[in-house]
């Protein structure tokens, strides 16, 4: 858990949320940086007006994993994210 936190934490911190770096120029991590990101449309009817922005919302640190969790925002995100890690400890009860 500690690697995770003192490695990963950057790297996370720079791949998600709305301040998340998606142009590879400027990102130190550099692999995957096209799957990191979605290109939202404007409204219906409208040319031009879509934007390009961070796939995943947030990230946690859980164990030794730093998972990146895929949503529109901070908080649809990490529901993702906490719902797939109750499903890890089900799993693991089982």
């Amino acid at each position: 858990h500690e690697d995770a936190v003192q490695f990963g934490t950057a790297f996370a911190d720079e791949a998600t949320g709305e301040d998340a770096v998606l142009d590879e120029d400027d990102a130190t991590w550099k692999e995957g940086i096209r799957d990191r990101r979605y290109f939202f449309a404007g409204l219906l009817g409208t040319h031009g007006s879509g934007s390009v922005q961070a796939k995943y919302g947030g990230y946690v640190i859980y164990g030794n994993m730093v998972l990146l969790c895929e949503g529109a925002n901070a908080d649809h995100s990490l529901g993702r994210c906490a719902a797939l890690i109750d499903a890890l400890r089900s799993s693991a009860s089982q």
